[in-house]
């Protein structure tokens, strides 16, 4: 190594431990991190109000060069944690899934198809599937030389596809694509032909930038899944019939009130088609029960119309009416 190059190096160490002491400094008010988000404010989410639809969430496919076995299981454990956190859904463990889907001979990956995926989901009680993947992450490195040094700024940009499927009907509920940026500063040594000798920075996997660009893609479609499944009503079913008594799956846990009404569809037909897919036609509609004493995850129903209520039944929410605005007081005469 040449004393020249030995001397840049260390006035390259020397800046770049000026800077770090100048970042341990409190930032000005507004001024963001080292990773600077691009994204614009997510719009404002709908009031939640129960009961919680109980979610499962396909690991995502990724579709890009970047992070190879790492990029999809994340935006897959991000998009969980931010479902979790909404307090609009109750999520079941990964794992559980998986394990559905491998006796099944299915794998994680959001390449399973709609049908294979919803019918591993119906044994656990599930209402919608998320599957996505990511379609495009890259960075674009943009560098000015200078006296020997090299400034420049690293755009990473994520973009994330989403789809919700109904587990009863195999359908997709929802389509959506949602993309997120951040940028990062770099710093370098250049040789005379403008050529970089030493880089702070990496291009390697970067888990913080990853977390930055992934998650603010996932936070956006999260407003979009609630948004799409507010008018979409939970759906439960029936555990058990004695007597005048029917257990259903789910209490506070999912947030079912004493006085809630469902309404009971039986179990439709199961058919096959020629490529083994399960095609479920809808069942009938048999009455409405109504909940009377509610546990942590079960309740306690009774028969309000219609009668032949089986384990296994579909039970489905009925909206409460609205209340009627009251009317104006009359102004004396």
């Amino acid at each position: 190594m040449t004393r020249k190059l030995q001397l840049s190096i260390i006035s390259l160490i020397c800046l770049v431990t000026f800077i770090l002491a100048l970042g341990c400094a409190p930032p000005p008010a507004g001024r963001r991190g080292a990773l600077r988000s691009r994204n614009k404010p997510l719009a404002p989410e709908p009031k939640f109000t129960g009961p919680k639809k109980r979610v499962a969430v396909i690991e995502f496919e990724n579709k890009t060069d970047y992070g190879r076995g790492k990029l999809g299981t994340a935006a897959a454990d991000m998009m969980v944690t931010a479902l979790v956190k909404s307090g609009a859904f109750e999520v079941i463990e990964r794992n559980q899934l998986k394990n559905v889907l491998a006796e099944q001979g299915l794998g994680m990956s959001g390449t399973i198809t709609s049908a294979s995926a919803a019918k591993a989901a119906r044994l656990l009680g599930v209402q919608v599937i998320v599957v996505g993947s990511i379609t495009e992450f890259g960075s674009k490195q943009e560098d000015i030389a200078i006296s020997g040094f090299s400034f420049g700024s690293k755009k990473t940009q994520a973009v994330v596809d989403c789809r919700l499927i109904d587990t009863a009907s195999a359908k997709i509920l929802m389509a959506e694509t949602a993309s997120s940026s951040a940028s990062q500063g770099r710093l370098g040594l250049v040789d005379k032909k403008g050529r970089n000798v030493v880089n702070v920075g990496s291009d390697k996997y970067d888990s913080a930038l990853v977390g930055k660009v992934l998650r603010g893609a996932i936070n956006q479609l999260v407003g979009k899944i609630r948004r799409n499944l507010a008018n979409i009503p939970w759906r439960g079913e029936i555990l058990k019939v004695a007597g005048g008594t029917i257990i259903i799956k789910g209490g506070t846990d999912v947030g079912i009130k004493p006085g809630d009404l469902f309404e009971v569809i039986g179990q439709g037909e199961v058919l096959v088609d020629s490529s083994g897919n399960e095609i479920v036609l809808p069942g009938s509609k048999k009455g409405e029960i109504q909940a009377v004493n509610v546990f942590e995850n079960a309740a306690k129903a009774i028969k309000k119309a219609g009668l032949g209520f089986e384990k296994g039944d579909t039970i489905v929410i009925k909206p409460k009416p609205e209340a009627k605005p009251s009317e104006p007081a009359a102004t004396p005469q």
